[in-house]
């Protein structure tokens, strides 16, 4: 024969669950209902708030505002073609990977192998 202990247990536990279940239930529904107020007083407040708000259309009178520059571009600098040519030599001296200054009179800061040019 089956003993007293083994229909009590379980069935205390079964109890001891359903209550704790709705307990459970009572307090998240408690909280939801608490989050609901406050969600409906802050409503209230900002509509009050916004409420007060006086719209006014005001035409302002006043001198617009300067810019300032800050993009300068200098428009006196001009390159001659020989300075471009000798850019562009550099530029292709350096993509080919060479570090170094191409030796077209670069180095001296001349143009066309003039006097102090580095060519021999």
């Amino acid at each position: 024969m089956l003993s007293l202990k083994q229909y009590v247990y379980p069935a205390l536990v079964a109890v001891g669950l359903f209550v704790g279940w709705t307990a459970n239930g009572w307090r998240h529904d408690s909280l939801e209902l608490m989050a609901q107020k406050a969600a409906d007083k802050t409503a209230v407040v900002a509509a009050k708030a916004i409420s007060k708000i006086e719209v006014r259309n005001v035409t302002i009178r006043q001198e617009a505002q300067k810019e300032i520059q800050t993009n300068t571009v200098y428009s006196d600098c001009r390159v001659s073609p020989d300075m471009f040519r000798m850019l562009n030599d550099a530029i292709q001296d350096r993509s080919s990977g060479d570090g170094g200054v191409s030796g077209s009179g670069a180095v001296s800061g001349r143009v066309d192998g003039g006097v102090g040019s580095q060519d021999h």
